[in-house]
């Protein structure tokens, strides 16, 4: 390993609390694991993923193919729908795995305490499991009312090309799947969002990244 991921990993283990990837673990069957674990928002696993690709396990090259084959087999899980994009485009992947591992720790340590102030979420709040890049059109896996407290989950929010196929991925896997305050792209109708209390920070809209939608031939 080269001194430039070595110290990528001192970097990454510094804000991630000491955390290291499991190294008895081989790099790829942990991704399969990854790939395989389904019924999860992701975030877990979301973590782990960058903590691999900031670790220096993987050439640029192989990364493309890595985020493709998570969101072929967890297109399920909007956050890492976003992490996938945003390495996948950027310049330097293990650099912005390690800003992201950095990002995701922060949200997991903060989680229940939204926005900096005191208001707390609780068992009877909505989380949204998606969000389009308009801003406006929300995916979730239970009916909303007026006056429901909603939670808007960071990196989740989801460019036009991975909003569509993460519903798609979604209804055909048989999860429940809501879309209020924008199209749905099933059948184009636009369905209303009703007055609700919206808790947290929607985040920003992952790259486009239209290469995550093509089928991985390896």
């Amino acid at each position: 390993m080269t001194s430039r991921f070595a110290a990528v990993r001192s970097h990454r283990r510094a804000i991630d609390g000491g955390r290291e990837y499991r190294s008895d673990v081989h790099p790829l069957e942990y991704l399969r694991a990854i790939a395989r674990h389904h019924g999860s928002d992701g975030v877990h696993e979301a973590r782990d993923l960058a903590g691999l690709i900031a670790d220096g396990y993987f050439e640029a090259a192989e990364v493309m193919v890595i985020c493709r084959r998570i969101v072929e087999h967890r297109g399920d899980a909007a956050v890492l729908w976003w992490v996938c994009s945003e390495i996948a485009t950027a310049v330097d992947p293990s650099l912005r795995a390690v800003e992201i591992g950095e990002s995701l720790a922060q949200y997991t340590r903060d989680w229940g305490v939204v926005d900096g102030n005191d208001t707390v979420l609780d068992g009877n709040d909505t989380i949204v499991v998606a969000l389009a890049t308009c801003g406006s059109a929300l995916v979730l896996d239970s009916e909303l009312a007026d006056g429901d407290r909603v939670g808007m989950a960071p990196m989740t929010h989801l460019d036009h090309g991975a909003f569509t196929a993460f519903v798609d991925h979604r209804r055909r896997n048989g999860y429940p799947t809501i879309i209020v305050g924008g199209v749905d792209p099933a059948d184009g109708l636009e369905r209303p969002l009703p007055a609700i209390t919206r808790l947290g920070h929607q985040g920003q809209p992952c790259r486009p990244a239209p290469e995550l939608l093509r089928r991985s031939v390896v």
